[in-house]
Order: C-alpha cells, then structure tokens, then sequence
C-alpha cells in the first residue's frame, strides 16, 4: 500500500535531520557510522560550511540504533554527549554567527557493540520566550534584533550550547554567561537551570569548569556588568561547597582559567565595558591596557 505523501515527507524529513545534525557536530567527517535510515550519505559527502549556516533542525530527533561499518568493541558501555549551537526549524529569522544558535544536544548511547543516536534542543528560558513567538527575538553574542525583547536576567539570554558535563548525578549544558542547565541524562529533556544557592540565581557559570584530583569541581563566573568575578567549588557529589564573589573592575572577557596543586589561575584582560550593550559583548571591546594574570589562592 503507497504511503500518504504526508508520511513520506516525515519520513525524507527524519533523514535529512539526522544527517544534519551529525554534520553539525562534525561526526560525518570523523565518526564511521551510518544510521538505518540512509545516513551513510552523510560520510560520503560532509556538510561544508556555508551548508552549517543553513542547518534548521526540529525540536527533537528520537532515538534510534545506528548501522554499523566495522566494529564496536562490545565491551563498551556508556553515553557519550555533544552539544552546540545550532538554527531551528519553523522560524523565519536567523543569526549572524555561528555562536549565536541555540544548544543542541546529542547522544550517542553504546552498549553490547551496537550504538543508537537521539538529539534535542536544550528548553531554556530563551528556548522557550521564543517558541511561544515562533521567532528568534532575543539579542545574543552577535545578533541584536531590532525591537528586541527585554532582558531582566543573563538566563532570559542563556543558549546553552558551549559544552556539556557531567558530574555528581546531574548532566549540564553550558555557556559563557548564564546558568548551567541541567538534562535528563537518559532522554535529554530540559530539568532547569542549577541553582547553587539563592545568592548565586541566574549568576553566570562559566562552560569550563575544571576537576580537582579530589573528585570536586571548580569553576568562575564571569559578571563584567557589574565588575565582579564568581568562583565556584562544587563537591564531588555535585553540591556546592564554597563559593566567593571578587571585585574584577574594567575586565574583559575572561574565558578559561587552570587549577593546580594549591592555586586557581586566571588571565583576566583590562577593557572599558563602558560601550558593551546590552548585557554580553554584542558590540566591541575597547582595550585599555595589557593582559594582567591572577593568581588565586584557595580559601
């Protein structure tokens, strides 16, 4: 019996989507998998990077096992995640860079020498302001949008799409200046943003934490705002242990940061903040001096 048009056109359009994604994260070019679906076109002719701006995907992709070319060890369990930025499908506006979209997280779950794939976007704040518009509205790290929604906290602006981790029992996805989100670890869903404790609500979280030999987890937050900078010591159960806000005035950005035996280490730039607008540097920098390296003690 011929399926309905509208049937088939789901079943092109699940394809398609999934191929999408994996070239988005770059799997087409480095991952020798195909799913059942016809995905091995996907390897055979990798996304380029003007095809990346046009990539739109749908709210989520489920799950499904992969075909396989070559051997899995069947000895390898686990899930191994991805997320990054990426366009949605439906809405009629885009972004102006790549690090503006919102993060879509994937899975690749293995087990017993198979392995299965599913994708989802992250449901923040931000995710779900501009699913009831049905169009991006929010400003972001390049894009500002003419009659812009208001912004009250970093999390109305938060994409989730920089990095994911895992540690105590929560899965988070992260960015440069908001909340971590925490994830369903088994079907990607949206459980909230952390929050360490009422002081620190909607604080940024920076997206790369770093672990300590003991098991814990440091990190910072960067508020250039305000002049100040957040550290964070998450216990190796996942709770906050400690935490301490440090003056950081005429500060630009500040990215990543190294732990070693007895001392966090940041490289903290000097800018006038004085013409970012609105809340995250949409506009430009302007450097009033050299880079000036931080080194702080534990407390």
């Amino acid at each position: 019996m011929k399926k309905p048009l509208k049937q088939q056109n789901l079943e092109q359009n699940s394809k398609l989507d999934r191929r999408q994604a994996l070239g988005l994260l770059g799997a087409a070019g480095t991952v020798q998998i195909a799913s059942h679906v016809g995905l091995s076109a996907a390897f055979a002719d990798p996304l380029t990077l003007s095809e990346l701006f046009d990539i739109r995907l749908p709210n989520r992709i489920d799950e499904q096992p992969l075909k396989i070319y070559g051997k899995i060890p069947p000895s390898l369990h686990g899930t191994y995640y991805k997320v990054g930025p990426a366009l949605r499908a439906g809405f009629p506006n885009a972004y102006r860079h790549l690090f503006d979209g919102d993060g879509f997280v994937q899975l690749f779950r293995f087990g017993s020498g198979t392995v299965s794939h599913a994708g989802r976007f992250v449901a923040t704040s931000k995710y779900q302001s501009e699913t009831q518009l049905q169009r991006y509205s929010l400003p972001t790290f390049a894009t500002v949008f003419e009659n812009a929604t208001p912004i009250k906290t970093p999390d109305d602006i938060n994409a989730a799409n920089t990095n994911i981790i895992v540690h105590g029992d929560r899965t988070m996805a992260l960015w440069e200046g908001a909340s971590a989100w925490q994830l369903d670890p088994q079907t990607l869903s949206s459980m909230g943003p952390v929050d360490w404790k009422k002081s620190l609500t909607h604080a940024p979280f920076s997206a790369h934490p770093r672990p300590d030999r003991d098991g814990s987890l440091w990190n910072f937050g960067h508020v250039p705002w305000a002049g100040k900078l957040i550290l964070y010591h998450i216990g190796h159960d996942g709770l906050l242990k400690r935490s301490a806000i440090l003056n950081a005035p005429e500060t630009g950005m500040v990215h990543d940061f190294a732990v070693t035996d007895r001392s966090l280490i940041l490289v903290i730039p000097r800018s006038d903040m004085t013409r970012i607008a609105p809340i995250i540097p949409a506009v430009f920098w302007i450097c009033i001096g050299g880079m000036r390296p931080s080194q702080l003690r534990y407390w």
